[in-house]
């Protein structure tokens, strides 16, 4: 999913636009993981990474963890 964060700068409200996704690990330690997102007809159109050592040390064998990468940034300056 995409997450929408607001939060405040010097100008206005920021806009974070957040990829969040949980992933099930099934072999050894998993600090991140690639990304592919396709549009509506199933065609990929970007790729990214998500980072899943944010809120711990990684996801271990077995286990299951969040992973997240802030895709855009939207300061109060732009808006």
């Amino acid at each position: 999913m995409v997450d929408i964060i607001y939060g405040d700068d010097d100008s206005d409200v920021v806009s974070s636009f957040v990829l969040k996704l949980q992933h099930k690990n099934k072999t050894g330690r998993i600090n991140g993981v690639s990304v592919l997102i396709r549009n509506a007809e199933g065609d990929i159109i970007r790729n990214t990474d998500a980072y899943c050592t944010l809120s711990s040390d990684g996801i271990d064998v077995g286990d299951t963890g969040k992973c997240d990468k802030i895709l855009q940034t939207i300061t109060g300056k732009m808006m």
